[in-house]
């Protein structure tokens, strides 16, 4: 039984491997963050190396849209795709 759990873990181990070749996709989303906000668009009073980091090797959007005028209801706007409820 343990001979036929290490293969299965190898052969996993191979497949893995082999299916690695797509692309890493990370997205974050956070809230009440501006567009000066990070070292990478030019923010010269807060250090952030690795989200720079990030944008150097891979892609930085410079266009950005909100799904409400406040936060609440923009934040699981991206998550479920329902329609926002109007706020007076």
């Amino acid at each position: 039984m343990n001979i036929f759990f290490g293969i299965f873990f190898i052969f996993l181990h191979f497949i893995n491997i082999s299916i690695s070749t797509t692309p890493n996709i990370l997205i974050f989303l956070v809230d009440d963050l501006g567009y000066g906000d990070l070292g990478c668009y030019g923010n010269s009073t807060i250090n952030s190396p690795h989200i720079d980091s990030l944008t150097r090797d891979g892609a930085r959007y410079t266009q950005m849209y909100s799904a409400a005028s406040i936060c609440t209801p923009s934040r699981p706007k991206p998550k479920c795709h329902f329609p926002t409820i109007p706020v007076r």
